[in-house]
């Protein structure tokens, strides 16, 4: 699938939204969000933070915590009352960074499938409260 694709929302799972973070007319940072595609969490209720990355050059910069704070006021803003990600459970700094941030673990784990032999990764879900 072409990263166009993703842009334009042309994507079966519904709408999709990309934030970026820009310094000196560079992306340094993106987010992606979407409605929760889980299917115990309320699509109604949830938006998903499916993506944030930061180029590390901009790493312990406030660059991430700036975007992680603008995905969720806009998500807020699209009427969402709550925000998920996944993360994977071993990557301890991302999950240091998002408690931080305030946000908890929920409980929620799956395991990525990927055609590595071998290679097994678990994500687990964190969930934060939004103001609408």
């Amino acid at each position: 699938m072409h990263w166009q694709s993703v842009l334009n929302g042309d994507l079966p799972r519904g709408p999709r939204w990309v934030l970026v973070a820009c310094i000196d007319d560079q992306i340094v940072a993106y987010a992606g969000l979407t409605p929760s595609r889980d299917a115990n969490v309320s699509r109604v209720d949830a938006g998903e933070i499916g993506a944030l990355y930061v180029h590390p050059e901009w790493w312990r910069h406030g660059v991430g915590r700036t975007l992680l704070n603008a995905s969720l006021d806009f998500l807020a803003k699209k009427g969402y009352s709550i925000a998920t990600l996944w993360t994977l459970e071993e990557n301890s700094a991302a999950r240091s960074f998002y408690e931080a941030e305030g946000w908890s673990g929920d409980g929620g784990r799956q395991e990525l499938e990927l055609d590595l032999p071998g290679v097994n990764l678990t994500e687990v879900r964190y969930r934060k409260m939004i103001s609408t």
